[in-house]
Parts: C-alpha cells; sequence; structure tokens
C-alpha cells in the first residue's frame, strides 16, 4: 500500500538509523508509513461517525482518535442501525433477551427502550421527530399501531383493522410515512392477498386503500421490489430513509468536476476538479471474499471519499490528495454519519 512522506527519503533514513539497527531500516520504513496512514489530523471535517462494535454503539469524529461510548446493552450482536435525516436520533435494536428497541438522542445523551411488544418494524418520520411502528408476527398479528414524537416521548397508539387481523396467513405489517409526513401507510403482508391502509394524522381516520407487494427473485431483475401502494389508481410515492453508509455503495455528492472509479483493474481512479488523476488504491478478485475495494460515500460537500479495501475504511482528501485510515472494517458491525444532502435510499426499503 503506498503513500506520499512526508518526510523526504534522507530524512527518513537518518530517522530510521537513530531509532533502529541497521538491519531493521526496512521494518522502521513500514512501520512509519502506518503512522502516516492512521494520521487524521489533515482531515478538515470533524463530522461525527457512529460506530456499533461488539455490540455497542461509540462515536468519534472524523479527524479524531478517541470513541466514546454512547450505550451498551450487552448486546451480542446490534441488529438495526439507523439515524435519523438530522442525525439527531439513533435507532437500534438488539436481540439478547428477546428483540428490544432502543432511541439514543445525541442531542440530550438520553438512552431509552422503545415500548415496543417484541420484534417490531419501526420507520422515522421524514422530519426525524416521530417513529412509528407495528409489532406482531404470524403467531400473534398486531391489534395496534404505534407512533411516538421523539421529542416529548408522547405516545399514541391506534387499534389496527380487524379485517387486516383476520387474513388468511397473515404475515407482517409494515409502517411507511407519507412524503410529507401528514400521513401514514400500513401495508400487510399476507397470501394470497394483502390489506393496505391510510392513516390521516390531522383527521386521526383510517381507510382502506389498494395496494401489492412484490417478492424477491433471484435473476438480477428486481427494480420493482418491494410495497407498492395505489390511491385513486395511481400508485402513490412514500418516505424512503436515506441510505446508512455501511448498506449502500456510493452514496452522497462528489465536487463539481471530480470522479471516482473502480476499473477493471481493481484500481481506484480518482479525478479532482483541476483534471488531477490518481491512482488512490489497489484491490483484488478472489474466490473467497469477490472484490475487495468499494466506494462507499462522499464526505463535506464531496471534498472527501470514504472507500473499503482489504478489510480496512479509508477516507481519501481529494484537495490534499492524501489518504489515512478511517476504521479497521472487520471489527465494525455497522457504521454511518448523518448526510441530509445524501440523495441514495436504502433499496430494500
Amino acid at each position: 500500500m503506498k503513500i506520499s512522506c512526508v518526510l523526504s527519503i534522507v530524512a527518513l533514513l537518518q530517522f530510521a538509523v537513530v531509532l533502529c539497527p541497521a538491519n531493521a531500516i526496512a521494518g522502521c520504513d513500514e512501520k512509519a508509513r502506518e503512522q502516516a496512514l492512521h494520521d487524521r489530523s489533515w482531515i478538515k471535517s470533524d463530522k461525527t461517525i457512529y460506530i456499533v462494535k461488539d455490540g455497542k454503539i461509540f462515536e468519534r469524529r472524523f479527524n479524531g482518535e478517541q470513541m466514546t461510548l454512547l450505550a451498551d446493552h450487552e448486546f451480542g450482536r446490534v441488529s438495526d442501525f439507523e439515524l435519523s435525516r438530522d442525525g439527531r436520533f439513533i435507532l437500534y435494536s438488539g436481540s439478547y433477551g428477546g428483540a428490544s428497541h432502543y432511541v439514543y438522542d445525541t442531542k440530550t445523551r438520553e438512552d431509552y427502550r422503545l415500548p415496543t411488544k417484541g420484534f417490531a418494524f419501526i420507520r422515522f418520520s421524514p422530519d426525524g421527530e416521530r417513529l412509528a411502528w407495528v409489532a406482531g408476527t404470524t403467531v400473534e398479528p398486531a391489534e395496534t399501531f404505534e407512533i411516538m414524537n421523539l421529542r416529548d416521548h408522547s405516545l399514541i397508539s391506534v387499534p389496527y383493522p380487524e379485517e387486516a387481523r383476520t387474513l388468511h396467513d397473515y404475515r407482517m405489517t409494515e409502517p411507511r410515512w407519507r412524503p410529507d409526513g401528514k400521513a401514514l401507510y400500513l401495508a400487510t403482508h399476507a397470501f394470497p392477498t394483502g390489506a393496505y391502509f391510510r392513516y390521516d394524522l390531522q383527521e386521526k381516520t383510517i381507510s382502506r386503500i389498494d395496494g401489492r407487494f412484490q417478492p424477491w427473485n433471484n435473476d438480477g431483475r428486481n427494480e420493482g421490489y418491494g410495497i407498492h401502494l395505489i390511491e385513486q389508481g395511481k400508485e402513490v410515492p412514500f418516505y424512503r430513509p436515506p441510505c446508512m453508509q455501511w448498506q449502500c455503495v456510493e452514496g452522497g455528492i462528489p465536487m463539481t468536476g471530480a470522479t471516482a472509479v473502480i476499473n477493471s483493474d481493481y484500481e481506484l481512479i480518482v479525478k479532482t476538479p483541476d483534471g488531477h488523476e490518481a491512482t488512490v488504491d489497489q484491490g483484488e478478485y478472489n474466490d473467497c471474499e469477490g472484490v475487495t475495494i468499494g466506494i462507499r460515500s462522499w464526505v463535506e460537500n464531496g471534498k472527501y471519499l470514504v472507500y473499503q479495501v482489504h478489510g480496512e475504511t479509508f477516507v481519501y482528501g481529494l484537495l490534499e490528495r492524501r489518504k489515512a485510515v478511517l476504521f479497521d472494517s472487520h471489527d465494525i458491525e455497522c457504521f454511518g454519519w448523518a448526510d441530509p444532502e445524501n440523495p441514495k435510499t436504502f433499496f430494500m426499503d
């Protein structure tokens, strides 16, 4: 892995002679390279990155070293991890001792358990200030759905329509927000048919609508996968949350004129707005891991590129033309940061 060193070759050799025996200069050279790769002090971003490791949630600055523990409920593993669009609230779940769901408020530093009853589908509202969920399984169909205001923790519980709870071969019910946040859609998947509803938060009324669910297939063509809601013969949109950086690739927006591509030789090629082109890193393909290099996201208005290679996550500065290790991905379960401008949404939602 190559990197431009700050020290000149002569200075580096002198430094190595002082600290190492003559026969260990090569080892010192490698140590200096590793130290340079782990130096993030040059990054002009103090954006907070949230990291899930060993079932615990931490925070750290992009250009920092200190990992601060935010939450630890002794989960064996965190199963869900999502940020509200503004980054204030973290929604996460664990399976230790049964399904449990928590919210961490990054502003007040409050961590609390949601009053869900076992497994639940939970969704942030578009403004990030409310949560909606439906808790139910095939064995125990949901009888209500809940909406919580995250500012004051107030909760409303609305009876779920009986006709949806008595469908043959009941599967599950998922909530979806209308993009303006004024209505909540509810989709119950069942066989051979399902049931779809719209709840108006202002009028406090629930109405039956049309809809369908297109299952996943294995032929590589899944453009229509998921829930489709239909009102008055037309498909209606619903809010899709931003894609977390650990889930998706090539998120964010690059600087105007900047590009990043991985070529057929698995090289990461970055072109800066001034026309400079650099081979930033080198991956490979193998039968065990597949392709070992991938682009994750642009950060800080596209000034930095986050990518992964060989199990490590790196950040590359387009203006500095320099890279650094962000963290070792092998030890990380999930990671992400607030990026309101990121147009990427989670394709599975």
